[in-house]
């Protein structure tokens, strides 16, 4: 009777032990290729219920939601990849605007940015991982402005920035005299510099060409950098330290390899393939050769002398023939691959230039 209540007594006790070390989860609440979370923090995130996520609604290529009102982006590639390894599903709150996001994380209803450069004021309610995602800024003005630029320059001129930025509060501590317009969006920002309601536009290099060209807007160049880089980190509400820490630990898991590949499906690191005018390089390669099989052909022909050419006649000469019409071939298509080339880049240009005249006059009488 005894021994049947010590070996009762055991069971009991380790059988809590056994379901953990058994369970998928692993005594750490590891899921594979996951971070190793104490039991603490698999307790906490297993009983959360759902964790909101408040994406910046139009920052592309880095977050946003396309037509189909999916959530895509640089960022949306490394929450997918939380979630996989954290095994749970975060809820994604769209909002309008960034301001209205920064508002609900403020009142709680939002408990974790993605991407968030940190600042003094957003430490207020947020706590933040180490910067995962860095982007340079750049000067945004249009083609007819010549001449490079540096942020001193765009003291007492009209800068657009996109309103709840870090980068509004870095342009107006840094540059004295400017005037920062703020705009619901980097493409708004573009449009208006493009009309030339704004002298500039101060936005990231990689947000910046994905708007140019989504938007066709062929009236617009890079004149500089603007000093200010995104150091772009995972802010959650610092009221629960516990959710910070599982972020970092899954953060820090990712390694150099996974954040190349999921950076470059969305920011192109290579460049276009042709020559001049878009020409392929296989024409080149095609052409330089038949050209100097053909002279050295000729050479030796002449070498030989007129008369011997022509006592020769077929036996000799078809390879001067033959080199000749292959040659023409190949400039012949080279030429028309050029042509083609240009005429592409030359449709492309009117229907940009067509597109921002619309977008711009649209504006125009909007702001009007």
């Amino acid at each position: 009777m005894l021994m049947d209540m010590k070996r009762s007594a055991i069971v009991s006790a380790t059988l809590p032990l056994l379901v953990v070390l058994l369970s998928p989860s692993g005594l750490h609440g590891q899921e594979p290729g996951g971070p190793e979370l104490t039991p603490e923090e698999r307790a906490w995130l297993d009983n959360q219920g759902s964790i909101r996520v408040g994406p910046a609604p139009n920052f592309p290529p880095v977050e946003f939601f396309d037509e189909a009102g999916e959530y895509r982006g640089i960022v949306a590639d490394y929450l997918a990849l939380f979630e996989e390894r954290l095994g749970i599903e975060f809820e994604i709150v769209r909002l309008p605007t960034w301001n209205d996001v920064v508002e609900q994380t403020i009142a709680r209803e939002i408990d974790v940015w993605f991407e968030a450069a940190a600042t003094d004021e957003r430490r207020e309610y947020l706590v933040f991982t180490e910067p995962y995602l860095r982007l340079p800024s750049v000067i945004i003005v249009r083609t007819e402005q010549t001449g490079s630029l540096v942020p001193a320059d765009l003291a007492g001129r009209r800068v657009a920035a996109v309103e709840g930025y870090a980068v509004v509060e870095y342009l107006r501590d840094r540059v004295p005299g400017i005037d920062v317009i703020e705009v619901a969006s980097v493409e708004a920002g573009l449009q208006r510099v493009s009309f030339g309601s704004v002298d500039a536009l101060v936005a990231g290099a990689a947000v910046a060409s994905f708007n140019i060209e989504q938007l066709g807007l062929t009236n617009l160049r890079v004149a500089g950098e603007s000093g200010w880089e995104w150091q772009l980190s995972i802010g959650s509400r610092n009221d629960w330290p516990i959710l910070h820490d599982i972020l970092r630990k899954t953060l820090d898991g990712i390694g150099p390899d996974e954040r190349r590949a999921i950076y470059r499906g969305w920011v192109s690191l290579e460049q276009p393939e042709g020559g001049i005018l878009g020409i392929p390089s296989w024409v080149g390669w095609l052409v330089v050769p038949l050209v100097l099989v053909f002279l050295a052909v000729l050479v030796r022909s002449l070498r030989k002398g007129a008369a011997g050419i022509r006592l020769e006649g077929a036996r000799t000469g078809w390879p001067v023939y033959a080199a000749a019409t292959l040659a023409i071939v190949a400039l012949v298509t080279g030429t028309w691959v050029a042509e083609s080339r240009i005429a592409e880049r030359m449709k492309r240009d009117v229907g940009g230039a067509i597109q921002t005249v619309l977008g711009t006059t649209s504006q125009a009488v909007y702001h009007w």
